[in-house]
């Protein structure tokens, strides 16, 4: 097989066994590329799956080109056969520039789907990959009086937002320890290492949102904020039992820890039963949508080349 001249890309390959007409099993090769962040499938793939002429199957591509600015859907490209320094023609098709020279030939259903939805597949995957993995595993969050902060410093180091950046966008968003509370925080937090620091300026989970949101990094860090911020077994661990000497703060604090239990609560329900329906409905509306646009592709591009609708 020739070798495309374009920037090297990623291949993904999935095989679907699909049946044809007399109930004979054929096996497709769903073989799509990932070229400058685009999923797309090469018109010699697309040829040599339906068994088809790559000279036929540029033709058609040709023609859709003449009846409209495809360009974006339907990429012209170059490819080099092992050997050979001549360049030969191909077209690289995106989902709906497949979408588009599928509807313009009879049949192949089976064929059109299996593709269809491994461009989905992976878009999906795409989407999930913006979430980084971080190894929460090996970071330990902090608390002040219980209640789950987070180190100017440590969000530095975690999203690369500059520090000075940090302190200029939340002069009255950020608390900043010194002397005893400085000395209180440490002790809580034992088991980190402050060195000569004098001070530390702390956030809160909705001051963290907010600031990653500002710099376009949240999406990239929301599962990690999430988890961070979890506060269910932390409050139980670290309260004390009367922190203070009045028995009116005593009363008051023990209500605070009694509703952070109760949002701890809250959460867990949220993250463990909730959020995966939320993310299940999500894809099924992801389907439905792509499954009641098909159609309507067919019938806008097929208007566009002088096709009968019926």
């Amino acid at each position: 097989m020739g070798t495309s001249s374009t920037t090297t890309s990623q291949v993904n390959c999935t095989t679907f066994p699909l049946k044809i007409q007399g109930g004979i099993k054929m096996n497709y090769v769903v073989k799509i590329e990932s070229k400058n962040g685009i999923n797309v499938v090469s018109s010699r793939v697309v040829a040599k799956e339906l068994g088809k002429n790559h000279s036929d199957v540029l033709d058609s591509l040709n023609n859709i080109l003449e009846k409209g600015d495809f360009r974006s859907l339907i990429i012209p490209s170059n490819y080099q056969v092992k050997g050979q320094k001549r360049n030969y023609k191909e077209y690289l098709l995106t989902k709906d520039g497949f979408t588009l020279y599928m509807f313009n030939i009879q049949g192949y259903n089976d064929f059109k789907m299996a593709y269809i939805n491994e461009f989905n597949r992976m878009e999906q995957a795409l989407k999930v990959g913006k979430q980084e993995k971080l190894p929460f595993s090996e970071i330990k969050p902090t608390t002040w009086r219980g209640v789950p902060v987070m180190e100017v410093s440590e969000l530095e180091k975690l999203t690369g937002i500059d520090r000075c950046l940090i302190h200029t966008n939340l002069r009255k968003d950020k608390i900043t320890l010194r002397h005893r509370d400085f000395l209180e925080y440490k002790e809580e937090n034992s088991n980190n290492y402050y060195a000569s620091a004098s001070s530390v300026s702390l956030l809160f989970k909705e001051v963290v949102i907010w600031i990653c949101k500002r710099y376009g990094v949240y999406e990239k860090y929301k599962d990690f904020i999430e988890n961070y911020f979890r506060t269910d077994n932390r409050i139980e661990c670290k309260v004390i039992d009367k922190p203070f000497n009045d028995k009116y703060y005593n009363e008051m604090y023990e209500c605070m820890v009694k509703a952070y239990q109760f949002e701890s609560q809250i959460e867990k329900i949220y993250e463990e039963q909730l959020l995966p329906l939320y993310n299940r409905i999500d894809k099924l509306n992801d389907l439905k949508r792509d499954t009641m646009l098909t159609p309507f592709y067919g019938m806008k591009y097929g208007n566009i080349l002088g096709k009968n609708k019926k």
